[in-house]
């Protein structure tokens, strides 16, 4: 944790514990024809809210937001790094000697190990242990190309680092690069990647200017797509598919990688630049670029237009934090759809992250659920939507100590509750 600011909470509760648990798989066949929903009944079924530097975001050019495991948004811009608790936002100082006209900030990321990692064109640090150090000095002084700006980071759970170059690729372990993969010394026609991903048998998914490609032993072997892309093939993105294998967006639609098998799922209506796409809990699959943010579901786009929020006009970030909020980042600031249907309900003696759900929560069959927020048992009446603070646990919420981690009543009346050490 970066400084000494107090852990604050919001809680989002959903309508029913099957409504928040409920997973839709991805299907394998395309309806015919593709058919498009109206951008009014895309926002039909969300609630639209958006914070630009009016109201305290400290740069409007959002570049990349991401959940982290302390239950706060961390959202980058070019100059600034900054967490938000869905309220309010909260500038983290960058490392020293950060220069943004040489080398601004494009991504926040955390490692299995809690570690902030932070990048920017020809720059890498990591924050551990309450300091800021930078990692790829020596690296980038060996590389000087200027194919070598940094595009993306992916931590793996052996505690290595993929780094993403613009003309290459470099795996990062225990202080120093242990393999890299780069300019000359790979094949004339793989070069300027875009996007990265690791599937789950661990293999290593370049996609470059023209196609994919894919680590192998020491090289980068370009992937065939012939007769599967055409040459609108620029501009490739990945995303984790939860029923397995990987989403891939190319120009000409939506395509599932699966192992050496590539199988289009759904044309795309107009092909624009995309930025970043995403998979969310329910199964659908969203695109965000310049033409506004599409959404796959139920064989049919949906699509949210520029200008319908008239914050941003160009999408270059998706991330879904644990309440089922999507959150979009542009060119204007940060844009947060909630499903109706969502109702916030603060629970009294806490603040909020809109990262992290309740610590634990039990329903006594009465029309009321108890909720553990850090030290303090709450209990909300469903009914009503009234919360009232029952008790607060000694010790708890303290430095070093544990928070509420369940809650459970026995046959006796008598509520047991579990604490745990917080992430």
């Amino acid at each position: 944790m970066i400084g000494h600011h107090q852990s604050r909470m919001r809680r989002r509760l959903v309508p029913t514990p099957a409504v928040a648990l409920a997973l839709a798989l991805v299907t394998w066949w395309v309806p015919s024809p593709v058919t498009m929903a109206s951008p009014e009944r895309f926002l039909d079924a969300f609630t639209t809210e958006d914070w630009t530097v009016a109201g305290g975001l400290p740069q409007s050019n959002v570049r990349n937001v991401v959940a982290g495991p302390d239950g706060y948004l961390w959202v980058t811009t070019p100059r600034n790094l900054c967490r938000f608790d869905g309220t309010r936002f909260e500038e983290v100082p960058t490392p020293p000697g950060f220069d943004p006209a040489s080398s601004p900030l494009v991504a926040a990321s955390f490692a299995p190990d809690g570690a902030l990692w932070l990048h920017g064109y020809r720059k890498i640090w990591r924050f551990l242990d309450g300091h800021w150090e930078s990692l790829a000095d020596a690296f980038f002084k060996e590389h000087p190309n200027d194919y070598e700006d940094v595009v993306r980071l992916l931590h793996r759970p052996d505690g290595s680092t993929w780094w993403l170059l613009r003309g290459g690729v470099a795996r990062w372990q225990a202080g120093r690069a242990l393999q890299e993969w780069m300019e000359p010394s790979m094949p004339p026609a793989v070069k300027w990647f875009s996007d990265m991903i690791i599937d789950s048998l661990g293999t290593v998914w370049l996609a470059r200017w023209n196609g994919l490609a894919r680590v192998l032993g020491d090289g980068v072997v370009p992937v065939p797509l012939e007769g599967i892309l055409d040459d609108r093939a620029f501009g490739l993105r990945f995303a984790p598919r939860q029923a397995g294998g990987i989403w891939l967006y190319a120009p000409t639609g939506l395509f599932v990688l699966d192992g050496a098998n590539i199988q289009r799922v759904a044309p795309f209506p107009n092909a624009p630049r995309v930025e970043r796409i995403l998979e969310t809990a329910d199964g659908a699959v969203w695109v965000a670029g310049d033409a506004g943010v599409h959404r796959w579901q139920d064989g049919r786009w949906s699509f949210l237009q520029p200008g319908q929020v008239p914050s941003v006009t160009r999408f270059t970030t998706l991330e879904q934090s644990a309440s089922g909020a999507l959150w979009l980042g542009g060119d204007g600031g940060l844009v947060c759809l909630r499903p109706r249907g969502y109702r916030r309900i603060e629970v009294p003696g806490t603040d909020s992250f809109e990262a992290r759900s309740p610590a634990a929560a039990w329903s006594n069959g009465r029309d009321e659920l108890l909720i553990g927020i850090h030290d303090r048992i709450s209990r909300l009446n469903a009914s009503g939507g009234h919360v009232d603070l029952l008790d607060t646990v000694p010790g708890a919420n303290q430095p070093g100590t544990s928070v509420i981690s369940a809650l459970a009543r026995d046959e006796h009346g008598t509520l047991w509750v579990g604490t745990g050490n917080e992430q």
